[in-house]
C-alpha cells in the first residue's frame, strides 16, 4: 500500500482560516478582496498540494462573494522565476497566496508592495543567501510534517494486506523528508507494538539526498 503525502481536508480549513485572520488584521478594505493564488510547476487541480491550497482560499471567497480569486502558474519550478512572477502582478491584488518552497524569495516584491499582503505556504521567507527573515506582510505558515507522516505509516502498516509499504513524496526538500522519516517511525512503531510486519519498500534509482548531503532511502522520488 502506498501512501500520497496529502493535507487535503485539514490543510485546506487551515489555510481558509489563516488567509481570514490575516487580511482582517491590519487592514480594512471598502471592497472585496482581489485575491491570486500563484502555483509551480502544476496547476491547481492536481489532487494534491496545490488544489488543497486552491480549495481553502476558495472557502474564503464563498464565504465572502464580493471577493474574487485569480489562479496564475508558474510552469517551470525555478525559484527565481517563481519570485519573478509574484513581482509583475504583486501590485494588481491585495492578498497573494504563494504555494510552495519555491516562494521563499518573495520578501523584495512583499517589502516593494507594503499593502498588498501575502500568504507563504509550507516555508519561511528568506534573503539570497537562504537566511530566514521576517517581513511584515507575509504570513508564513509551515507544518509538522514528521507527525502526519507517522499517523500516516501506522495506518499503512496496520492496513497492508501484503506486508510492504512505501510512500511516496517530492524531492528531498526539508519538508518531504520529514514527513518520510515521521513514515518510516509509524512503520516501525506498529510493528513494535500492535504485531504488524510491515516492510518499508525502497526503490533506489529514487533515492535522494536531504540538505545535508544524507542519503534519505528509495521512498523519496
Amino acid at each position: 500500500m502506498i501512501w500520497k503525502h496529502r493535507f487535503n481536508f485539514f490543510f485546506s480549513i487551515a489555510l481558509s482560516f489563516s488567509l481570514l485572520l490575516f487580511v482582517l488584521s491590519g487592514a480594512s478594505f471598502a471592497e472585496g478582496l482581489k485575491i491570486a493564488i500563484v502555483t509551480s510547476p502544476n496547476d491547481v487541480h492536481d489532487g494534491g498540494f496545490n488544489e488543497s491550497n486552491y480549495n481553502g482560499a476558495m472557502s474564503f471567497v464563498k464565504d465572502n462573494p464580493d471577493s474574487a480569486l485569480t489562479v496564475i502558474q508558474e510552469t517551470t519550478g525555478d525559484p527565481a522565476e517563481c519570485v519573478k512572477v509574484v513581482s509583475e502582478v504583486a501590485a494588481d491584488y491585495d492578498v497573494i497566496i504563494c504555494v510552495g518552497f519555491q516562494f521563499a524569495g518573495i520578501s523584495e516584491p512583499a517589502e516593494d508592495n507594503p499593502d498588498v499582503k501575502f500568504i507563504l505556504v509550507d516555508t519561511w521567507p528568506s534573503d539570497e543567501n537562504g537566511n530566514t527573515v521576517s517581513v511584515g506582510n507575509i504570513n508564513a505558515m509551515t507544518y509538522r510534517e514528521e507527525e502526519g507522516g507517522f499517523f500516516a505509516g501506522v495506518a499503512a502498516a496496520l492496513s497492508t494486506k501484503t506486508n510492504k509499504v512505501a510512500v511516496v513524496n517530492g524531492i528531498a526538500f526539508p519538508t518531504n523528508v520529514n514527513y518520510q522519516y515521521g513514515f518510516m517511525s509509524g512503520v516501525n512503531y506498529a510493528n513494535k507494538h500492535y504485531g504488524t510486519k510491515a516492510q518499508i519498500v525502497e526503490l533506489a534509482s529514487y533515492s535522494g539526498t536531504d540538505i545535508n548531503g544524507q542519503n534519505v532511502g528509495g521512498n523519496i522520488h
